[in-house]
């Protein structure tokens, strides 16, 4: 049996799939800012704001960071007409994972400050101040 070597025809159709994925990934992180902008106007305290919203900020940066270093390996490889590399093995579990930690994280603040706003509000209840 011998192979046949053809040269690599490149469709138009691949290298939009890579933009579309690209801007997808940069969807979700323009989400991503933008909750940590509404955090900003309707959260609790001046610290369980902020850090709402480098929580939140920070995981945008990551995807963006993310999609760009993709982006630029699938061009790249489309480029040299590479068949090989264009699987994405990481960017679901980047997902879930930075997204759990990131609510997590925000879960914890709120409920620590919230405990913590109690505490003083029973303290000043039972001492008379008011």
């Amino acid at each position: 049996m011998t192979t046949v070597l053809a040269p690599l025809r490149m469709d138009a159709r691949v290298w939009f799939a890579n933009e579309r994925t690209f801007l997808s990934w940069m969807n979700m992180s323009a989400i991503l800012t933008t909750f940590a902008g509404g955090l900003t106007v309707i959260g609790e305290g001046y610290a369980t704001q902020i850090t709402g919203v480098l929580i939140l900020t920070s995981s945008a940066l990551i995807f963006i960071l993310y999609a760009a270093y993709m982006h630029y390996q699938r061009a790249r490889n489309l480029r040299k007409r590479r068949v090989t590399g264009f699987e994405d093995r990481f960017g679901t579990s980047l997902i879930f994972m930075v997204m759990t930690t990131a609510v997590l994280a925000n879960l914890v603040v709120t409920l620590v400050h919230s405990f913590n706003r109690y505490e003083i509000d029973r303290f000043q209840y039972r001492s008379g101040v008011s």
